[in-house]
């Protein structure tokens, strides 16, 4: 087994020297040092008296107050450096009833400054855990799977931020309902700053969906959205947004979907097309330095008038409200949020244009037919360490983005009403202490021990379930430069 392990190791290492060379200016989102350093961002914007867009991801690195690991160094490359990382990591997951896993994994990357403006990064992984994934259908190599986590250029020029390649982004939060920020797609986006304003746009290439037999047809699908955030003052934040997925046999993108001021809504009546469309707004409202709400609203579906079958159709949307309030409970912070997104949202008749990619939501990871209570204290000891209590309350109903589009409201003799969470409701409930940081510059640590219950386990019938857990996760960091010249 230890032979195995140097061996994979060193492989790791030489495909590190062959890469081409990569640095950043953003920090790329998928990693859990990466998110920890989002985490830390996220908690300072609550302070914050700037004003940066907190509410669009992926994160500047300039902005951590700190040297959070490879981040820092990743930052700062010459233009004719560059800088390229390894970071070998080891899980123990232990769980009541199965028998407790070791997986490793091993991440790699570089980064270079070829002009001031401009700035490229990409990492590679090879994980067991991934292999180990059921969804996962792409080749293994000695109980490895490997994947192009990030590759993108970032180019920036005064007011405009350019994002080209492959790479995760949030829009709204590092909460929100749209965009995962653990999702990486291919494609580019952009965003111009204006004074109080920010224009953003994101397109992104999915999955093309086959055949049965592969050979008979291949629907492309795209994914294109754009937002207008406008800073009222130094308090509140209000961001219009609007998303399209669309796609077809042959079909190319569309360029009124290229347009980033054009209302898509209005581009698929004209052109008389069947694609998906989400609407919606979200806000940020921060009264003193600490104290913050927040908010977001997605409209996929809602009926106006009631005068046929198809105008039963149940209303289709999410919700996230949220409240931070900082330095209480002897300097803690505390966090409070609501989640709700009802049955059908990102679903629809045609399963080309379910907000889905590669089976996984584009969006809120849970999916939809779900509601959910989160609160979270937490405590950062300083800047590379976080304590964080968490208790969870879920309930799930039988719906699923994937789920066939039934249309039950039409075969409805009488008014048609659906219960929220639908059929039978798998309800949970979870309680987890984690401390997660910076040992040192070369070592990140992610520690977690909880408990979770569940009742009508999986929308099953008197099913009763209750997983103690552990997680430790530790990955070593080491990192080089190199001239080019």
């Amino acid at each position: 087994m230890m032979n195995s392990r140097l061996f994979r190791s060193a492989v790791c290492a030489f495909w590190l020297v062959l890469a081409v060379s990569v640095a950043a200016e953003v920090i790329p989102l998928g990693s859990e040092q990466s998110d920890f350093a989002h985490q830390r961002i996220d908690f300072l914007s609550n302070y914050a008296g700037e004003q940066r867009d907190y509410q669009l991801g992926p994160y500047e690195i300039n902005w951590l107050d700190s040297d959070l690991g490879k981040f820092k160094r990743l930052s700062l490359p010459d233009e004719n450096q560059v800088v390229t990382f390894l970071s070998l990591q080891e899980l123990l997951n232990a769980e009541r009833d199965h028998r407790t896993a070791y997986l490793e994994s091993f991440r790699g990357g570089f980064a270079t400054t070829p002009h001031p403006d401009l700035y490229i990064f990409a990492d590679f992984s090879l994980s067991e855990s991934k292999a180990n994934d059921p969804e996962y259908r792409g080749k293994k190599w000695r109980g490895l799977a490997g994947s192009v986590e990030n590759a993108f250029l970032s180019y920036r020029s005064g007011r405009f931020h350019l994002l080209v390649g492959r790479y995760a982004s949030f829009w709204g939060g590092y909460r929100s309902l749209l965009f995962s920020p653990n999702l990486p797609l291919d494609g580019f986006g952009y965003r111009y700053h204006w004074g109080k304003i920010t224009l953003s746009y994101r397109l992104a290439r999915l999955n093309s969906i086959f055949s049965e037999d592969a050979t008979t047809f291949q629907e492309n699908r795209y994914l294109a959205g754009h937002r207008l955030d406008w800073r009222l003052n130094d308090k509140v934040r209000l961001g219009l947004f609007e998303t399209v997925l669309f796609g077809g046999v042959g079909r190319q993108v569309e360029f009124f979907y290229l347009n980033p001021i054009v209302s898509f809504h209005a581009a698929q009546m004209n052109e008389n097309s069947d694609d998906n469309i989400l609407i919606g707004f979200d806000f940020s409202y921060v009264p003193t330095p600490g104290q913050k709400l927040y908010g977001q609203l997605l409209v996929d579906d809602f009926q106006i008038e009631n005068k046929t079958d198809g105008d039963q159709e149940p209303d289709q949307y999410g919700l996230l409200l949220g409240i931070f309030s900082g330095k209480l409970l002897s300097a803690a912070d505390l966090r409070l949020e609501y989640t709700r997104v009802t049955n059908w949202t990102f679903n629809q008749q045609k399963p080309r244009n379910r907000y889905l990619f590669n089976l996984a939501p584009i969006g809120n990871l849970a999916g939809n037919d779900f509601d959910q209570y989160l609160l979270e204290i937490s405590r950062w000891l300083k800047p590379s360490l976080l304590l964080t209590l968490s208790i969870n309350h879920r309930r799930q109903g039988e719906g699923r983005i994937h789920n066939d589009w039934t249309s039950p409201w039409l075969l409805a003799s009488e008014s048609y009403s659906e219960e929220f969470p639908s059929g039978l409701v798998e309800k949970s409930l979870s309680l987890s202490f984690k401390a997660s940081g910076y040992l040192n510059r070369q070592l990140f640590f992610s520690s977690e021990i909880g408990w979770q219950h569940f009742r009508n386990f999986e929308n099953q019938p008197s099913q009763e379930r209750d997983f103690p857990f552990v997680t430790l996760t530790l990955s070593s960091l080491f990192d080089f430069g190199f001239s080019v010249e």
